[in-house]
């Protein structure tokens, strides 16, 4: 057999499973249609599971199955045969409809089965239609159930767990009650038709009878009730169609008609406004959850890093509603049991009942030192875009909040730096990036206990610091735009002293609580590279120990060098690949100049993608060399549709175009590269400052990419230009680029 005619795999986490969502509601079925109790599967509501099994019959047996398809990202189709052909002929198959079960033909009933997920419900219809018999009669039978598990329990221990729910009848249906009066959940399971159904507890039936050709639509529906979160129809409404006006409103991108790319990116664009979780005020309905199944909920640092990432493409709507949604949970008092403090951002807020019922602190968990950074480098993503002073404006005094946490807080023993430990025993150990149990291990392998400093979190901090003095300019607090840059300035000069490994010529992983440098090396020091933090001299060795042979998979940036005695390729931090942490070391790459680096990271994703369904890499993959293996594989527990995994992809088109926005001075630098995998790139729509630009880019056979301005609506200046710390620029260049841009056909 010829295995290299199946020359890009078709890999997949959840083989077996199908997603669907639509705000707080999800449902997880079976490949098969149905859910069968047991592990993650079931209708999901504010993260507890509502249904939790859903099965079918004809005469009380199995349907045959035969096809699913997810038809959209709230929207799931099944097919099926009854009965299934019990004697194959010479063909091995049989067509069926020649044999009769029961007074029916073999394969004489087609049945069709969709799922659509509502805001706060699901819906469920049946087609049953005769093919073959001149008539026939036969019962329809579904087995229900409902739990009310959080996610976590149900997907640990699925329908082993004491009864947690009442049922009764109702006059449209079955109800199912929680078990527990202070959260009175409810599910009612709907019968349209009512009269027609004979109800025997968890088992629904009715009669069918059909003429040949004849079809019968069998609709069931399931509402979900939570006193705590309740909204009419007319508001759930409102806010689905708020999310299909921001979809309809987005940079689209084309190119020649073998490229996959656009297509790609488009989808996962169109996936990131699926994700919205259309809570709280207007102003937040588009602030994304995490990821599907895992993590349907509100964490910080994956909403502001999924919302800036695709900021070319909504202009930061996005990043605009997750700061409001953020601000409103900005910490106010010190609280260990939540890791809290005054002006601390969250890490995540569940609505889960345990969260809820306060067995855990993560209804409003801050124990991450990366959320409340982030808050104010979204912010400066927003305003770059939009360059809208009123952003500014309203979150200005949350900013400053978050660097009087920094300074108070953060830094515990005053030597400048941001080093965590944790305080709340339910919290995690770390609170970095890498924020898993054991993510933190010194250059022989060994975990680090905290307090730890770690590298990326200072550039973080840097980055916080310099938008921070621009604010405060803006906001005319000139003092305090002053004390700000002081702080930034002396951060960096501070940082390359103690974080520098001279003898290994990279960045240090971080601190240790003896203020000892962690000499492992890790992708950590790509977040660096993309703040600025390090020192210009030091860039070069930087990105040379990123793309070494054990930082650099060929697929990706491993998040710990595989020379490490604790490397494990398929461990969370310590040797994985996550493609949102490949971005960002992207963007670092292309703001010193490093195209060529940048392009291969860019190349490299690419390729995951096209591995992938849909273009959607799992939460993290395998660190395995390319060349030893087919597929790098994934994480054992990977999330299967990562909400920032398909962000990044935003930010690698962002840096394919070399795209700097000023929006206040309404103008765009722009300095396209494009690989020769991707010799067009079309890119219709590009918001900025209330202007709208279409532009397509080509690449020549020098290698070079020549852009034309297709279309241009508004007041914008667009000016070819490289990044300004670019290592590769001379002023010279940079005024041939003006002239090029000017002169030859660019603008």
């Amino acid at each position: 057999m010829n295995t290299h005619l199946f020359k890009i795999p078709d890999a997949s986490v959840l083989p077996l499973k199908l997603v669907a969502w639509r705000g707080q509601s999800m449902l997880v079925a079976q490949a098969d249609g149905e859910i069968r109790g047991g592990g993650i599967c079931g209708y999901y509501f504010r993260g507890s599971r509502y249904l939790s099994n859903l099965t079918f019959a004809i005469n009380d047996h199995k349907l045959r199955f035969c096809s699913c398809a997810k038809t959209g990202f709230n929207s799931m189709e099944f097919f099926y045969i009854y009965p299934p052909v019990e004697k194959a002929d010479t063909g091995g198959s049989g067509s069926g409809m020649i044999e009769k079960t029961e007074g029916i033909s073999h394969r004489g009933l087609d049945i069709r089965l969709l799922y659509y997920v509502k805001p706060s419900g699901l819906s469920v219809e049946f087609k049953i239609t005769n093919r073959w018999d001149t008539q026939v009669n036969f019962s329809f039978h579904t087995m229900i159930n409902a739990d009310f598990l959080p996610m976590d329990q149900a997907y640990s221990n699925g329908s082993k767990d004491a009864q947690t729910a009442s049922y009764s009848r109702s006059e449209r249906g079955v109800r199912f009650t929680h078990n527990d009066p202070d959260f009175p959940l409810r599910m009612d399971f709907l019968l349209p038709e009512c009269s027609s159904w004979i109800i025997d507890k968890h088992k629904l039936s009715r009669s069918v009878f059909l003429l040949q050709g004849e079809t019968v639509t069998i609709r069931m529906n399931v509402q979900s009730f939570d006193p705590a979160f309740f909204l009419s129809p007319v508001q759930w409404k409102q806010r689905e169609a708020r999310m299909v006006s921001w979809g309809e409103s987005l940079t689209r991108l084309s190119s020649d008609p073998y490229s996959r790319y656009p297509v790609i990116v488009n989808g996962l664009i169109d996936y990131l406004c699926s994700a919205a979780l259309l809570e709280g005020e207007s102003d937040q309905w588009l602030t994304p959850a995490a990821g599907y199944p895992y993590y349907p909920f509100l964490f910080g640092r994956d909403a502001l890093t999924s919302s800036w990432m695709m900021a070319m493409f909504d202009e930061g709507q996005s990043i605009s509603n997750t700061l409001s949604r953020l601000g409103q949970f900005q910490g106010k008092k010190v609280d260990h049991f939540r890791d809290e403090h005054p002006g601390r951002i969250i890490q995540q807020a569940r609505n889960d009942l345990p969260s809820r019922k306060g067995d855990n602190p993560f209804d409003r968990y801050y124990g991450d030192y990366a959320s409340p950074f982030m808050f104010i480098i979204a912010l400066a993503h927003l305003y770059a875009w939009n360059g809208n002073l009123f952003y500014v404006k309203k979150h200005w005094d949350r900013c400053r909040k978050i660097l009087d946490w920094a300074e108070m807080y953060a830094d515990m023993d005053g030597d400048g730096f941001a080093e965590y430990l944790t305080s709340s025993p339910l919290g995690p150990r770390h609170q970095g990036w890498k924020d898993s149990q054991n993510a933190v291990v010194d250059e022989s392998g060994h975990l680090v206990d905290p307090p730890v400093a770690t590298c990326e979190v200072q550039g973080y901090y840097y980055v916080a610091l310099q938008a921070a003095s621009l604010f405060a300019m803006l906001n005319k607090s000139f003092r305090d735009s002053l004390d700000y840059a002081r702080r930034a300035r002396r951060l960096k000069r501070q940082f390359n002293k103690a974080f520098w490994v001279p003898d290994g010529g990279y960045i240090a992983f971080g601190l240790d609580s003896k203020k000892r440098q962690i000499r492992s090396m890790t992708s950590n020091m790509g977040h660096c590279l993309a703040s600025g933090i390090i020192d210009s001299c030091y860039i070069k060795k930087v990105v040379s120990a990123l793309f070494s042979s054990d930082m650099y998979s060929g697929w990706g940036i491993r998040t710990l060098s595989a020379s490490n005695p604790s490397y494990n390729p398929l461990s969370y931090h310590l040797g994985s690949v996550w493609p949102v942490e490949n971005a960002t070391i992207a963007l670092g790459l292309r703001r010193y100049g490093f195209d060529e680096e940048a392009l291969e990271l860019v190349g490299a994703n690419y390729e995951l993608a096209k591995m992938w369904r849909e273009g959607h890499i799992p939460e993290c993959i395998g660190g395995y060399d390319r060349q030893s293996v087919s597929h790098p594989g994934a994480f054992p527990r990977a999330n299967q549709l990562q909400t920032w995994n398909a962000a990044a992809f935003g930010l690698f088109t962002h840096v394919l175009l070399g795209l700097q926005p000023l929006a206040p001075l309404k103008t765009l630098f722009i300095d396209p590269i494009l690989p020769p995998w991707l010799p067009t790139l079309t890119v219709e729509n590009l918001h900025i400052a209330g202007a709208t630009i279409s532009l397509k880019c080509t690449r020549k056979k020098t290698g070079r990419t020549f852009t034309k301005i297709l279309k241009k609506t508004g007041e914008i200046r667009v000016l070819f230009q490289s990044p300004v710390n670019s290592l590769n620029t001379t002023l010279a260049k940079r005024t041939l680029s003006l002239i090029h841009g000017r002169f030859s056909g660019h603008s």
